[in-house]
Protein backbone atom coordinates (compact mmCIF):
# COMPACT_ATOMS: atom_id res chain seq x y z
CA UNK A 1 0.00 0.00 0.00
CA UNK A 2 2.63 2.63 1.08
CA UNK A 3 4.77 1.90 -2.39
CA UNK A 4 1.36 2.16 -4.20
CA UNK A 5 1.12 5.85 -3.00
CA UNK A 6 4.81 6.09 -3.87
CA UNK A 7 6.74 6.29 -0.39
CA UNK A 8 9.46 4.59 0.20
CA UNK A 9 9.38 1.98 2.58
CA UNK A 10 12.15 0.62 4.90
CA UNK A 11 12.61 -1.83 8.06
CA UNK A 12 14.94 -2.02 10.22
CA UNK A 13 16.99 -4.94 11.88
CA UNK A 14 16.37 -6.06 14.91
CA UNK A 15 18.19 -4.16 17.06
CA UNK A 16 18.10 -6.81 20.20
CA UNK A 17 17.86 -10.49 20.95
CA UNK A 18 16.58 -12.08 24.03
CA UNK A 19 17.36 -8.57 25.88
CA UNK A 20 20.88 -8.32 24.29
CA UNK A 21 22.07 -5.88 21.33
CA UNK A 22 23.05 -7.42 18.42
CA UNK A 23 26.09 -7.96 16.88
CA UNK A 24 27.20 -9.40 14.01
CA UNK A 25 30.15 -10.91 15.11
CA UNK A 26 28.61 -12.02 18.65
CA UNK A 27 30.06 -14.05 20.84
CA UNK A 28 27.08 -16.23 21.27
CA UNK A 29 26.51 -18.93 18.93
CA UNK A 30 22.61 -18.59 19.35
CA UNK A 31 22.53 -14.61 18.44
CA UNK A 32 25.04 -15.12 15.88
CA UNK A 33 22.85 -17.12 13.93
CA UNK A 34 19.49 -15.08 14.67
CA UNK A 35 21.46 -12.21 13.50
CA UNK A 36 22.26 -13.53 10.29
CA UNK A 37 18.83 -15.70 9.91
CA UNK A 38 16.90 -12.25 10.83
CA UNK A 39 18.93 -10.64 7.69
CA UNK A 40 18.23 -13.27 5.40
CA UNK A 41 14.46 -13.19 6.03
CA UNK A 42 14.54 -9.18 6.21
CA UNK A 43 16.48 -9.27 2.44
CA UNK A 44 13.79 -11.72 0.83
CA UNK A 45 11.12 -9.13 2.17
CA UNK A 46 13.02 -6.95 0.82
CA UNK A 47 13.82 -7.81 -2.45
CA UNK A 48 10.03 -9.28 -2.96
CA UNK A 49 8.74 -5.96 -2.46
CA UNK A 50 11.62 -3.63 -3.17
CA UNK A 51 12.42 -2.05 -0.46
CA UNK A 52 15.36 -1.37 1.86
CA UNK A 53 16.46 -2.55 5.36
CA UNK A 54 18.72 -0.57 7.95
CA UNK A 55 21.09 -2.62 9.82
CA UNK A 56 24.02 -2.37 12.15
CA UNK A 57 26.99 -4.18 12.67
CA UNK A 58 26.88 -3.83 16.11
CA UNK A 59 25.63 -1.05 18.85
CA UNK A 60 27.51 -0.71 21.78
CA UNK A 61 31.12 -1.02 22.40
CA UNK A 62 31.79 -4.25 23.59
CA UNK A 63 35.18 -7.04 22.77
CA UNK A 64 33.88 -7.81 18.76
CA UNK A 65 33.48 -3.91 18.18
CA UNK A 66 36.76 -3.13 20.23
CA UNK A 67 38.76 -1.05 17.32
CA UNK A 68 41.14 -3.38 15.54
CA UNK A 69 42.43 -5.10 12.47
CA UNK A 70 41.40 -8.41 14.19
CA UNK A 71 37.77 -7.26 14.73
CA UNK A 72 38.09 -4.78 11.37
CA UNK A 73 38.41 -8.34 9.45
CA UNK A 74 35.93 -10.12 10.97
CA UNK A 75 33.19 -7.01 10.14
CA UNK A 76 34.53 -7.51 6.83
CA UNK A 77 33.74 -11.45 6.82
CA UNK A 78 30.26 -11.20 8.35
CA UNK A 79 29.26 -8.21 6.41
CA UNK A 80 30.14 -9.82 2.82
CA UNK A 81 28.21 -13.10 3.93
CA UNK A 82 25.05 -10.69 4.64
CA UNK A 83 25.86 -8.37 1.65
CA UNK A 84 25.34 -11.85 -0.14
CA UNK A 85 21.64 -12.28 0.60
CA UNK A 86 20.83 -9.11 -0.63
CA UNK A 87 23.61 -6.65 -1.61
CA UNK A 88 20.98 -3.84 -2.45
CA UNK A 89 18.91 -3.80 0.41
CA UNK A 90 21.03 -3.12 3.00
CA UNK A 91 21.33 0.06 4.39
CA UNK A 92 24.52 -0.12 6.63
CA UNK A 93 24.16 2.23 9.49
CA UNK A 94 27.16 3.28 11.63
CA UNK A 95 27.68 2.68 15.24
CA UNK A 96 28.00 5.57 18.10
CA UNK A 97 31.04 3.33 19.60
CA UNK A 98 33.99 1.12 18.10
CA UNK A 99 35.02 -0.40 14.76
CA UNK A 100 31.70 0.24 12.23
CA UNK A 101 32.23 4.37 13.30
CA UNK A 102 34.28 7.45 12.41
CA UNK A 103 36.28 6.86 15.89
CA UNK A 104 38.24 4.02 13.23
CA UNK A 105 40.61 6.19 11.40
CA UNK A 106 40.28 3.19 8.14
CA UNK A 107 36.82 3.10 8.21
CA UNK A 108 36.29 4.38 5.06
CA UNK A 109 39.42 2.63 3.54
CA UNK A 110 39.14 -1.09 5.48
CA UNK A 111 35.31 -1.55 5.24
CA UNK A 112 33.33 0.89 3.28
CA UNK A 113 35.55 0.91 0.18
CA UNK A 114 36.08 -2.65 -0.23
CA UNK A 115 32.80 -3.93 0.51
CA UNK A 116 31.12 -0.74 -1.52
CA UNK A 117 28.29 -0.82 0.57
CA UNK A 118 25.52 1.78 0.69
CA UNK A 119 25.97 3.72 4.44
CA UNK A 120 23.56 6.09 6.55
CA UNK A 121 24.73 8.30 9.35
Amino acid sequence: MLLSLGLEVYLHHPTKYNGSHLNIIHEQTEHYLFFHLSSRILADICLTHSIKCVIHPHYLLTNSSLINQENTDKIVNEMKKVLSYGEDVFLWENSIYGVFTAQNPNWFEDIVKPLKFTACL
